[in-house]
């Protein structure tokens, strides 16, 4: 997860949407993400079945691993789609924050998932 003072920086001008006003607690709520286009939208023709992606790993389970894009959307390696040996799981080979090469195996922009494949360091 990304903190908010890597994308902005106490004085700079930015565009968000007020989402609350609170004045009991003088506390107003801001998205600036609401300003910025929706990626499921082109999903499908910006990640293509079978095409290669670079993402991030954000959380690794028993059942796989969950990486993000550079363009926001997020998608899960099942273990099944990784090299795994006899034994392993998920968290023997893999860690947050590791970039991987991924093969998209399907997108569904209406359920907002992408399944992916680990592709092999040669």
């Amino acid at each position: 997860m990304i903190h908010p003072g890597q994308l902005v920086h106490l004085g700079e001008e930015i565009g968000v949407q007020v989402l609350d006003i609170s004045a009991e607690r003088c506390r107003v709520a801001l998205s600036r993400k609401r300003l910025l286009p929706n990626p499921w939208e082109n999903a499908m023709e910006m990640f293509p079945q079978g095409s290669i992606v670079p993402g991030t790993v954000t959380n690794v389970l028993s059942y796989g691993a969950f990486a993000s894009l550079d363009m926001g959307v997020e998608g899960l390696i099942h273990a099944t789609e990784m090299p795994l040996g006899d034994g392993q799981s998920p968290r023997d080979i893999l860690s947050v924050g590791q970039r991987l090469q991924l093969r998209v195996l399907h997108v569904d922009p209406g359920h907002q998932r992408l399944g992916f494949s680990m592709i092999l360091d040669h």
